[in-house]
């Protein structure tokens, strides 16, 4: 997995074999409404909005409560032509908050 930091955006990118996906979160400190965006509307439909925005936000309250952090999503971008199946996103967006919990400051 690669990921990069930018202000309040973290992204994780992980590549296995064929397989792919992106996932790119705006974090905040406060529930509100989440925006889900798909970053690749010309390509095949394979995962599908509502589930990944699911998926993102159970692998960040576990990943909070194993890391005793308090991170919100306020924005979730992901690529629809990325690579099912859609569990993938939990693993993503527990990694993305692994990584900022253990992140030197």
């Amino acid at each position: 997995m690669h990921f990069s930091r930018s202000d309040d955006t973290v992204e994780v990118v992980r590549i296995t074999g064929p397989t792919h996906n992106l996932l790119r979160l705006e974090l905040g400190t406060a529930p509100d409404a989440v925006k889900v965006q798909n970053l690749d509307e010309s390509g095949p439909v394979q995962l599908r909005a509502d589930e990944v925005e699911r998926e993102v936000l159970c692998g960040i309250a576990e990943a909070n409560a194993q890391f005793g952090t308090n991170i919100a999503v306020r924005g979730i971008c992901y690529a629809a032509s990325d690579s099912p199946p859609v569990s993938t996103y939990r693993l993503l967006a527990y990694a993305l908050v692994e990584h900022v919990a253990v992140e030197p400051a």
